[in-house]
């Protein structure tokens, strides 16, 4: 059974890392889950369209 994971932790621990530790993080994850460390990125550029998208909606109301 995998472990719940606090997702609300995980992004605040990302906000607080210095530029440093991202890009260490960054080349460690690419390098050991490179497809992963792919996925995230692809979702993440989609969720930022997605989440554009409807403030531009938003704003002709």
């Amino acid at each position: 059974m995998a472990q719940k994971i606090d997702i609300d932790v995980v992004v605040e621990t990302f906000a607080r890392m210095t530029y440093e530790q991202r890009d260490e993080f960054v080349k460690k994850l690419v390098s050991k889950w490179p497809h992963m460390a792919q996925s995230i990125g692809n979702c993440i550029q989609l969720e930022q369209m997605v989440q554009d998208t409807m403030e531009g909606f938003n704003a002709q109301d």
